[in-house]
């Protein structure tokens, strides 16, 4: 397949998301640099052609294996992007990952923090993101040495975090695995890897709309918000 454009370094743990016949990828990293460019392949033309973004507002560092998904508020579309891995801290014998949202303006071609007063979710890299009712949810992941389970949630409303309890049945502790939206707010999870000498998972979990557990059906499992989820006040 031809393509055209300024084709981007060879790289992994991208994020990337689809708009308006544009595939966009953000970040990543090649095992020696990460990256904090972005690029967008134009996939309604032939030969498709690969366009660099020239980036404005408040760019984000450079981080791989961060989480987005897309919003929408008064007619404009954004892509929510939190969390993802920025490197190594040799000081604090620590890894460094970002706890900001970060709001991209497809229309403006523009970046910025979305400002809140309360205390983010422990920075995290493999997690998976998604959102529904104007809330960006945060589940799973790890921080290079502890895997999670929690989940977390944005109001991007309010601009204020918030956890909740999770089912006692839930999918085992993993990252970097394939999480998918369905029809009335289902949540498909699969695949990834756990913290047991790093195993791959080929399960998958949903939570079924009528219960607030996950359930494991055929190795995938499914998720879903209850109904009657409610912000705290």
């Amino acid at each position: 397949m031809e393509v055209e454009g300024e084709i981007p370094p060879p790289r992994k743990s991208f994020l990337y998301t689809l708009h308006n016949d544009r595939m966009y990828i953000f970040g990543g990293w090649n095992n020696v640099t990460r990256f904090n460019d972005m690029y967008y392949l134009e996939l309604d033309r032939q030969p498709m052609r690969w366009i660099r973004v020239d980036q404005g507002g408040e760019i984000p560092g450079v981080r791989h294996d961060a989480s987005g998904a897309q919003f929408e508020k008064e007619g404009r579309r954004y892509w929510i992007m939190w969390g993802g891995a920025a490197g190594y801290n040799l000081i604090k014998n620590d890894f460094i990952h970002w706890q900001e949202v970060m709001a991209f303006d497809f229309e403006e071609m523009t970046w910025m923090v979305i400002p809140t007063d309360t205390a983010p979710p422990p920075g995290v890299e493999g997690h998976r993101c998604w959102i529904d009712r104007e809330c960006l949810f945060v589940y799973g992941g790890h921080n290079g040495f502890t895997f999670f389970e929690d989940l977390h949630w944005f109001d991007l409303n309010e601009q204020t975090w918030h956890s909740g309890a999770v089912s006692e049945f839930r999918p085992p502790l993993r990252a970097c695995f394939t999480l998918k939206t369905l029809d009335q707010g289902k949540i498909l999870l699969v695949g990834g890897y756990g913290p047991k000498s790093l195993e791959l998972m080929g399960e998958g979990y949903l939570q079924p709309k009528t219960s607030d557990t996950w359930n494991r059906y055929s190795d995938l499992y499914f998720g879903q918000v209850q109904d009657n989820f409610d912000m705290p006040t």
